[in-house]
């Protein structure tokens, strides 16, 4: 047993003892004369024994019957009214007493045990801290985990965010997705130049020329234009879909329109590009309105796909992201008649497309037929594309910082490390495992790292190099277990007054949901936090 401990279990040894030996001389001669009668061991009313109830004022279980005890007594509900009523000279000093044992009682309890109750981050803090752990805002993890209980409509309550092999489950696996997203491919910095897809040249929106799911509704397809002017010979086929190279200032202005907004299932997609790596993009949007022909159905208004004209409104564009499991919506930017380029800067993960979608227009149902609330015989509204510009990802330095505190500058080679250059050096595993960590750990635990607790996770970097696994995913694997250990997920405190790193998460969690950032933890690091004057400012700070 260590000294610390020795001397917490001393204390609280000598309270008990205390509370057990000094106040039953004060408190049975009044139990016997008023409460006996109907809750000794014999009687029991109420399933209560006071004869036996321990007069220790240290445990959690008795206190919160002589807590009841004293609450009866001091409302008059005890002793019921057709029992004698203790008078008052012998009343108070009775409730003065437990009431002054129970103060005591608590009092020394929290100088042994602290009063914060013990809790884990909620499942939005823990998607901030990954975020800012990793230097990747993109990050969504919050989805993965179980939802938080509550406390009096608060999530940030430690009595209510429990835990269970469910959610630890839940944490590993966010851990390792997050992780692994911000490992940088390759050895040098990644392509960033300016890509330009063309609207003509997508398969997520030709296909919608001739084509389309739903009974070839004109408000489900796509509309051939060059400029504000319709193209039959392309619907006809008697035109190619586009002049691609050959004849690049035709190729700038072609363009294909929608008069409907979209939905999953038909939207359109620049889908030639796919995000190369999770990071920070510049998009670009050619785009301008315009107003399609309309065809008198009598019970409805149709588009004419073969006649078009200059637009009359500007038009709202939301831009998602799209991939195979998910669409998530990235910003909007406004179009207008003049074809001009609206431009948004916005994180993309890596296989990502980008789907435009004409919020404002109408969004057909099946079967159909549509009515178009915007639609009338002199035209109908509509968005054209004509392409797309995608720049990134920018990173200021190469790797990334998530991957550099991963890894360093190393490059990462799966699924063998190579000995060369700016590459692991298999020979010095060890001593690269402990740097590795402890680094690690000092940012995930929002306090410097100990040896000990270096300690305690380099066992699970060594099992992984056992089983065969690259000195990557080792040390993947042991920051796994970092991020699912109780001094990341939890708020470790210390009995007494907060020392400078607790009281800096205090601060951060509750005015950002979020860990500490490089400047709070500098001022912590200093112990210059517990300064009435240097609190203030950071807090304003914040």
């Amino acid at each position: 047993m260590s000294p610390s401990s020795s001397i917490v279990a001393l204390v609280t040894s000598l309270i008990t003892l205390v509370a057990s030996s000094s106040l039953s001389a004060e408190l049975t001669p009044f139990l016997a004369d008023h409460c006996f009668d109907c809750h000794d061991d014999a009687t029991q009313k109420g399933g209560l024994n006071l004869e036996t109830l321990a007069q220790d004022f240290d445990d959690a279980g008795n206190i919160g019957t002589w807590i009841k005890v004293h609450d009866r007594l001091a409302n008059g509900e005890m002793p019921p009214k057709k029992k004698n009523r203790p008078p008052a000279e012998e009343k108070d000093p009775f409730l003065k007493e437990i009431a002054n044992s129970l103060t005591e009682g608590a009092k020394a309890r929290d100088a042994v045990h602290g009063r914060s109750t013990w809790r884990r981050m909620n499942r939005h803090e823990y998607e901030n801290t990954i975020r800012d752990l990793l230097s990747a805002p993109w990050l969504d993890l919050k989805e993965i985990l179980p939802e938080d209980g509550r406390s009096h409509r608060f999530s940030k309550s430690g009595e209510a965010l429990d835990i269970s092999h469910v959610q630890m489950a839940r944490y590993m696996e966010a851990a390792d997705h997050a992780l692994r997203s911000v490992i940088a491919p390759g050895n040098g910095k990644h392509d960033d130049r300016v890509r330009r897809f063309y609207a003509r040249e997508q398969p997520g929106m030709t296909r919608k020329v001739f084509f389309n799911e739903f009974n070839r509704s004109v408000y489900r397809s796509m509309i051939p234009l060059l400029g504000t002017e319709a193209q039959p010979g392309v619907i006809d086929k008697k035109q190619p879909i586009t002049v691609g190279e050959s004849d690049p200032e035709r190729r700038d202005l072609e363009a294909l329109g929608v008069v409907a907004s979209s939905y999953e299932p038909i939207q359109p997609r620049f889908d030639r590009f796919k995000a190369p790596f999770d990071g920070f993009y510049k998009i670009r949007l050619m785009a301008y309105s315009f107003t399609a022909g309309a065809i008198d159905r009598k019970n409805w208004i149709d588009a004419d796909r073969k006649k078009a004209f200059p637009g009359k409104r500007y038009e709202p564009v939301s831009l998602y992201a799209i991939s195979r499991r998910s669409q998530r919506k990235l910003g909007s930017v406004d179009v207008f008649p003049e074809a001009q380029v609206a431009e948004l800067a916005t994180h993309l993960k890596r296989g990502e497309m980008i789907g435009p979608d004409a919020a404002r227009l109408f969004r057909s149902r099946p079967p159909g037929p549509f009515h178009n609330p915007h639609a009338t015989l002199e035209g109908i509204p509509g968005v054209a594309y004509r392409w797309l510009e995608v720049e990134g990802p920018f990173n200021e330095v190469w790797p990334p910082a998530g991957h550099q505190l991963l890894f360093g500058t190393h490059s990462i080679n799966p699924p063998k490390m190579v000995p060369q250059k700016g590459v692991f050096n298999p020979t010095d595993i060890p001593a690269q495992s402990r740097s590795f960590l402890a680094n690690f750990i000092s940012k995930a635990y929002r306090r410097p790292a100990t040896d000990e607790d270096t300690a305690q996770f380099l066992p699970v970097i060594e099992s992984a190099l056992s089983t065969g696994s690259t000195f990557s995913d080792a040390l993947i694997a042991g920051y796994t277990a970092v991020l699912c250990s109780p001094g990341f997920l939890y708020f470790e405190e210390p009995v007494g007054p907060l020392d400078d790193h607790s009281l800096a998460s205090r601060l951060s969690y509750f005015l950002w949901n979020s860990s500490p950032d490089e400047s709070l933890r500098t001022i912590a690091h200093e112990k210059k936090l517990t300064d009435a004057a240097t609190l203030r400012d950071q807090t304003e700070r914040l």
